[in-house]
């Protein structure tokens, strides 16, 4: 008589997890480059101090785009880290801004942050395969012309706060994860 093992859960295994980021109505408060070298910033420093191993990224106007590598059931906890520590850095900036008009006896925009670190993007699917490949240093080539994928390679090229520039040997604003070689073995 054999007694059968018992059956073991399979761990989950990390994967490329992508997630698009819509920015709230905190935004409208900042100029457009406080707002995108604050999440520069808040990428480094998750990327330097909280694990975050960030493979790709670009920061617009309106949304920030986000793949990492991860247990997919981690991503809730790790954005919930990235969201808390830029609300941080939001409170901090608020505080320089009303210390500089207090200053300067200037008027300044108030920005006014949800109570909730969560509750600064609404997460919004990210499924544009070209999109993805782009911002991880990959090339996108079709046997065919397409012109919303030239569009968006473009457009990829004229961001600043977009991964595609170290991935294409210059530095961008946000610090990645030293081997940057090894998003080649992300996507297949």
């Amino acid at each position: 008589m054999t007694v059968a093992e018992p059956h073991k859960k399979k761990e989950e295994e990390p994967a490329i997890v992508a997630a698009a980021l819509l920015a709230g109505a905190w935004k409208e408060a900042l100029e457009e480059y406080d707002y995108k070298n604050l999440l520069a910033e808040t990428l480094s420093y998750c990327v330097k101090k909280r694990d975050m191993d960030l493979v790709g990224y670009l920061i617009t106007g309106k949304k920030v785009y986000l793949v990492v590598f991860i247990k997919p059931s981690k991503l809730g906890a790790m954005l919930s880290v990235f969201f808390t520590e830029l609300k941080q850095r939001l409170d901090d900036w608020k505080r320089e801004q009303k210390h500089k008009a207090t200053l300067f006896h200037n008027s300044t925009t108030t920005l006014v942050l949800p109570a909730s670190a969560e509750a600064l993007f609404v997460r919004r699917p990210f499924s544009d395969p070209y999109l993805l490949s782009l911002i991880t240093g990959h090339e996108v080539d079709l046997p065919y012309y397409d012109p919303q994928l030239e569009r968006l390679k473009d457009r990829i090229k004229a961001e600043r706060f977009c991964s595609a520039v170290d991935y294409s040997g210059g530095k961008g604003p946000v610090v990645l994860p030293e081997e940057l070689n090894r998003a080649d073995r992300y996507i297949e």
